[in-house]
């Protein structure tokens, strides 16, 4: 592929991300044409992934390597990431592992009004580089251009507990304080200061790379700021909807996207709830100003009652204080209150409107998201306005004095955060369904049509949604049921017991080499299964053995979803419960009706812990339930398989080892197995080649229909002990299809 750097170059840490335009795309001599953008990861940089990209914005380059489709993963209850890449224009995905393989072209020729810019953006981040520390330059450039892949995993975790992660991506909140500082600045200016300000808002926009959510907050700032400066605020609901119009017909796909989402509800909220609160504030701020005045303001009307009341409160209140001293603090102290009760009202309203939401994309009950919100979102909005005068001047001989300061105002804005994480509860529970959603914002409507007489729907609403995503609705079924989860390159299987109990056999891990951080397998594959199962803790957990791609996941899945017992011959790395077992050849359990018979690995004095690796220390265990038996067998070798031959029978179904490898699933294993379906765990494109054409060859030639999650999605065994169902999960049905089934003999 020939093609042209369309984006920025962001600087991951494991390499280098690129969005490509196509110029001229050739495979085996045919000639292909993209109807988009091409994602370019490269895996290592020349000097280290800590010197600056070797490329920039404008260049041409040549790349060969596998055009692949974006990733995805056909889990339920799982989104599909190929929507994510195709809301940002991406058809397709390139990696490379050395900067080798990339060739650098010439620029392309001509003027783009765009590669000035973002040549002074590279300025600023190579000036942040040399005046602020490592920790100080993530947060002023997450927070200011929105660079959220700067975070480590640890500060990911902490601001999801504090729920702020908003305020890290540039969105409209960021666009909008931008504006209304801006916007102040060049009030003396009329006119021109407006159209100055409005020019500066799209720099800005453009700056940080031009984001959907950015765009969209810069369409609405314009729109919102022409209606209030032709003095249509009543219109404003009737111009978020025209906006919203433009936006979908421009860009249909935005609709899907949560940043939309978020935008609008939250916009629906300032205009139906916080702009008619903004009155009776501005009653009371005059009440405060006005007080110990002659004059009294008669009014007839609530506001004025109201207004009167505070009034006379606050005289009493003041009076033994000396009357100088109550006419200078008291007017001041008016309009901060008033501007505390704007924030308090404003930040109330926008939670209560998209708590569903948030409850729909993170899982995360937070109970302090307004204390959170309300000490933080200020603070945020002094080190973005302090932020954006440092990219504005950071040139000027003032640049390293205000650096200092943005520097110190980040590290207090880290030690608050910290303060508030003490308190910080959050609680992990189901998204909403659709039917949850609808009755949530049905009864949002209901309180702000009815009024007064029906405003105890507005607590209501949370309190149902919350009792109801937490309800337990797991019933007993009287079968068996184990899917293999398409996690990838990896492997996390989930066993739904007869009686409604659950459990995990490994945990998955090792996404896209890394490029993601570990908990993405943990939280938004294995842990969105299953929330949209409704589950909300497991009876156990077992790790085969502790190679990340089995057991990465296993870090998130432990503090989400409350474990009775962790199962392992060989401990993971990181922190262990008190609640634990280790298992070894010889030993069985029963649990709800199935029989666990571990076959594998023996115990630790065993030659095999010595001379083997972990992969053939894996736990082996078969799962017997009436007639029906599975073979569960981790990632050993044909070593281990020639041990446990001999004690092995007809099993209906076998869980291939090591994902389908060469070295696994000899021919005399399965000749003595027999099994009718071969479940085999691999990502798509793998680079290992999993599964081997091989070990496919030799699942076919012992009559088991190999099966893998590259090819048909998660699979799912169903049994009830006496017959048994295979079935592939479809994303156009929602539903898992059956593939074979049957009836079991007593030789099976």
């Amino acid at each position: 592929m020939v093609g042209r750097i369309d984006h920025p170059p962001f600087a991951l840490k494991q390499g280098l991300y690129l969005e490509i335009t196509p110029l001229a795309v050739q495979q085996e001599g045919r000639v292909l044409s993209l109807p988009g953008k091409v994602a370019l990861y490269v895996y290592s940089l020349p000097g280290g992934t800590e010197t600056e990209p070797f490329l920039r914005y404008g260049d041409r380059l040549r790349v060969s390597t596998f055009l692949e489709d974006p990733p995805h993963h056909g889990i339920p209850g799982v989104e599909d990431l190929r929507l994510r890449f195709w809301q940002r224009g991406i058809v397709g995905v390139m990696r490379v592992k050395s900067h080798l393989q990339v060739r650098r072209l010439a620029p392309d020729a001509g003027w783009d009004p765009r590669r000035p810019l973002f040549t002074y953006v590279r300025s600023f981040e190579r000036f942040c580089r040399r005046t602020l520390q490592p920790e100080q330059q993530d947060l002023v450039l997450s927070t200011l251009l929105g660079q959220t892949r700067r975070l480590e995993e640890v500060d990911r975790i902490s601001i999801e507990k504090l729920g702020i992660f908003h305020l890290f991506a540039v969105s409209g909140f960021h666009v909008s304080l931008v504006y209304l500082f801006l916007h102040l600045l060049s009030r003396p200016l009329g006119l021109a200061g407006r159209l100055l300000a409005l020019g500066a808002v799209w720099s800005y926009v453009v700056a940080v790379g031009a984001p959907i959510s950015a765009i969209r907050a810069g369409l609405m700032a314009s729109w919102i700021h022409l209606l209030l400066s032709l003095g249509l605020k009543s219109q404003f609901l009737n111009g978020l909807g025209i906006a919203a119009l433009i936006m979908l017909g421009t860009r249909p796909q935005s609709l899907h996207t949560a940043s939309f989402q978020f935008s609008y509800l939250s916009l629906l909220a300032i205009g139906l709830c916080v702009f008619p609160i903004h009155t009776w504030i501005r009653t009371l701020q005059r009440s405060a100003s006005s007080l110990f005045l002659p004059q009294v303001r008669v009014e007839p009307t609530a506001r004025g009652r109201l207004g009167r009341q505070v009034r006379y409160r606050l005289e009493g209140l003041l009076e033994p204080l000396p009357r100088t001293l109550s006419k200078t603090l008291v007017p001041w102290l008016g309009r901060g209150s008033g501007s505390v009760l704007s924030l308090v009202s404003c930040t109330l309203w926008i939670q209560l409107f998209t708590l569903p939401l948030a409850l729909y994309y993170s899982n995360v009950w937070c109970w302090t998201h307004w204390l959170s919100n309300l000490i933080l979102v200020p603070c945020f909005s002094f080190i973005l306005l302090a932020a954006f005068a440092l990219l504005a001047t950071f040139w000027l001989p003032t640049g390293n004095l205000l650096s200092w300061l943005v520097g110190t105002m980040a590290d207090l804005i880290r030690e608050l955060m910290e303060l508030v994480q003490r308190v910080a509860t959050i609680q992990y529970v189901p998204h909403p369904t659709t039917a949850e959603l609808i009755l949530y914002f049905l009864l949002l409507g209901l309180a702000l049509i009815l009024g007064r007489r029906a405003y105890h729907l507005l607590w209501l609403a949370p309190v149902l949604l919350f009792f109801s995503v937490t309800r337990e609705t797991a019933p007993a079924t009287e079968e068996l049921e184990v899917t293999l989860l398409d996690v990838g390159q990896g492997e996390s299987i989930h066993i739904s017991y007869p009686d409604g109990g659950d459990a995990l056999v490994d945990t998955g891990g090792r996404w896209s080499w890394n490029a993601e951080p570990s908990r993405f397998v943990g939280q938004r594959l294995v842990g969105r299964y299953l929330w949209h199962r409704r589950i909300r803790n497991l009876s156990y957990v077992l790790l085969t053995h502790p190679h990340q791609d089995h057991v990465q996941g296993y870090e998130f899945i432990r503090r989400a979803f409350p474990v009775e017992i962790l199962m392992f011959a060989e401990p993971p790395p990181g922190e262990l419960p008190e609640q634990l077992r280790t298992l070894s050849d010889g030993q069985t359990f029963v649990f709800s009706g199935v029989e666990h018979r571990v076959l594998h690995p023996p115990e630790r004095g065993d030659p095999v812990w010595n001379s083997s690796s972990s992969n053939n220390r894996s736990v082996v265990l078969l799962l017997v339930y009436g007639r029906f038996r599975l073979l569960l067998t981790g990632d050993i070798d044909r070593d281990i398989e020639r041990r446990l031959t001999p004690r092995l029978g007809p099993t209906a179904v076998l869980k291939v080892a090591h994902h389908g490898s060469r070295s696994s699933s000899s021919s005399e294993f399965l000749s003595r197995l027999r099994p009718r379906v071969g479940l085999i765990s691999a990502g798509r494109k793998n680079a290992f080649g999993h599964p081997a054409p091989a070990t496919l060859r030799r699942l076919r030639r012992a009559g088991a229909l190999p099966l893998s999650t590259g090819q048909w999605g998660s699979l799912r065994v169903r049994t009830d002990g006496t017959s048994w169902q295979a079935a592939h999960y479809r994303r156009e049905t929602d539903s898992f299809c059956p593939i074979m089934g049957g009836s079991l003999g007593e030789g099976d």
